[in-house]
């Protein structure tokens, strides 16, 4: 596991963070599931701000040297229908494409209202790569493909601060997204959090070469 050092440092920060503030009992979440366990983000983003911008960087260099093309990260403003903030993912992605000084690789950023989705003007066309706080939004994600697809932007990917239960890929394939890879994953049913590393079975396993040291 040498050659994922730089990441397992970082995933390993996150997912401790996690758990340190993670509450157990009987939960209603905001995509009105009922859980046993839940992470209080607000609480979770000031110790997870580095390990996860560190994160994107090596995800967006290693996307970068696979595609050579350019490409845009994008996240989303407060969204008025739940009660998580993806506020936070704004600002790591803004300060991660600053860092990495690429003009190949920039950050964009919808606008989410309660009558839907829209995109800014002058927004890059091409690859647009979206990133989330939680898997769990997904009417909210589905709503943001479907906005930028309208707008001639291609949607394939999506990365995921924590991913609860199984991801609803076949939702997400139905809307062209081919991957949903997230940095850590919990399993409602044994209330453990896992790093995207520690899994090995697919879709995770597939994803590991992107976590992988830069050249």
């Amino acid at each position: 596991m040498a050659r994922f050092d730089q990441a397992l440092r970082h995933l390993s920060m996150l997912k401790k963070a996690a758990q340190d503030v993670t509450l157990f009992g009987d939960f209603l979440l905001s995509s009105n599931e009922l859980s046993h366990f839940w992470i209080h983000l607000e609480r979770l983003w000031p110790p997870a701000k580095t390990p996860i911008a560190s994160l994107m960087k090596v995800f967006a260099i290693n996307h970068y040297a696979l595609v050579q093309r350019p490409f845009t990260l994008f996240s989303v403003g407060q969204h008025t229908r739940t009660t998580e903030e993806e506020l936070h993912i704004a600002s790591i992605l803004s300060g991660v494409v600053e860092d990495l000084d690429n003009p190949d690789i920039v950050f964009g950023q919808l606008i989410v209202a309660r009558d839907g989705v829209t995109l800014p003007r002058g927004q890059p066309m091409g690859e647009w790569i979206g990133v989330f706080a939680m898997s769990v939004h997904v009417d909210l994600i589905v709503q943001c493909v479907r906005c930028l697809r309208e707008s001639d932007r291609d949607v394939s990917t999506l990365l995921t601060a924590v991913q609860r239960g199984v991801s609803p890929t076949g939702i997400f394939r139905r809307e062209g997204i081919q991957r949903v890879v997230p940095m850590l994953v919990c399993n409602e049913s044994t209330q453990q959090v896992n790093h995207i590393l520690e899994l090995d079975m697919p879709p995770y396993v597939d994803y590991h070469h992107l976590f992988a040291n830069p050249q």
